[in-house]
C-alpha cells in the first residue's frame, strides 16, 4: 500500500484523473513481477488533494532471495 501526495486535479473544478503502475526488479536488469497501469479511484476519499490511497499485490512465490527494487509510477 501507498499514497500519492499533491496529486493535481484534471481540470479547475474536478478531482486527480490518475493511475499507478508498480514493478519488481531483481538486479536492476530483471522483471520478475509486476502490476499493469491501473486506474486509482478517490471515489469516497473525504481530502483527495492531501494523500490518495493505493494498493496492489505482487506475488513473491518462487523469488529467490536477493536484492529487488520496487519502482511505483503515479501518472
Amino acid at each position: 500500500m501507498l499514497f500519492v501526495y499533491n496529486a493535481a486535479p484534471g481540470s479547475a473544478d474536478s478531482k486527480p484523473d490518475m493511475a499507478c503502475r508498480c514493478k519488481m526488479v531483481a538486479c536492476m536488469i530483471q522483471t520478475c513481477g509486476h502490476i499493469s497501469l491501473r486506474k486509482v479511484s478517490v471515489e469516497g476519499i473525504e481530502d483527495i488533494y492531501t494523500s490518495i490511497p493505493f494498493a496492489a499485490e505482487i506475488s513473491l512465490a518462487g523469488l529467490p532471495a536477493g536484492r529487488y527494487l520496487l519502482r511505483v509510477t503515479a501518472n
